[in-house]
């Protein structure tokens, strides 16, 4: 089991972690989280029973009829709270988690899972290809659509979009705990 919140919880799936607090025992102080972005959620963690706080949550709304919450980017704050004082608070973490679509949902029946900067990358080429469709004509680039950049400018945000593609592509292999480039071998010969 994860000892921190994950950096993705699926949207309506449960995720569940434990959070060891070495000022806070579970038998003095309550952990809660709460998330807020494009909607809100809170979850107050459990004695584990081990000296650690157990959460389980359910990536849903808050209120009387939860749904799952939309997914997103997502901040989030962990705070401790005193049980024999509850106006002792403190804050202990707080970072960003991803909210990620769950693809099995039944309203679930096209997804574009590409980054921002793959979706500009693959629009940049269909426009430098005379190909581009109706949407990626529409496509703009600061203040400016791809139909109105020259073809000097477009090449040069086609290199910047390219880059970070590639450190997007980086990032996700050090994150699978792969090598962060894979090794090409390559054998030469004299010739004969």
């Amino acid at each position: 089991m994860q000892t921190n919140i994950p950096s993705s919880i699926v949207s309506g799936l449960k995720a569940e972690w434990t959070r060891r607090l070495q000022d806070y025992s579970p038998d003095l102080w309550t952990l809660s989280y709460h998330l807020r972005g494009a909607a809100a959620a809170d979850v107050t963690a459990t004695d584990n029973g081990d000296g650690t706080f157990l959460v389980s949550f359910v990536a849903e709304t808050n209120g009387d009829t939860p749904t799952p919450l939309t997914p997103g980017q997502y901040f989030f704050q962990a705070y401790v709270t005193s049980i024999a004082d509850a106006s002792i608070k403190n804050l202990v973490d707080q970072g960003r988690v991803t909210v990620a679509p769950d693809l099995s949902a039944e309203s679930m029946e096209t997804f574009d899972g590409r980054s921002q900067a793959e979706i500009m990358l693959a629009a940049i080429d269909a426009m430098l290809a005379g190909k581009a469709t109706r949407d990626q004509m529409g496509y703009t680039i600061g203040q400016r659509t791809l139909t109105r950049i020259p073809i000097d400018q477009l090449l040069e945000f086609r290199k910047h979009f390219l880059g970070v593609v590639e450190s997007e592509a980086v990032k996700a292999r050090v994150k699978k705990g792969l090598p962060a480039f894979e090794n090409i071998k390559v054998q030469f010969r004299p010739p004969r």
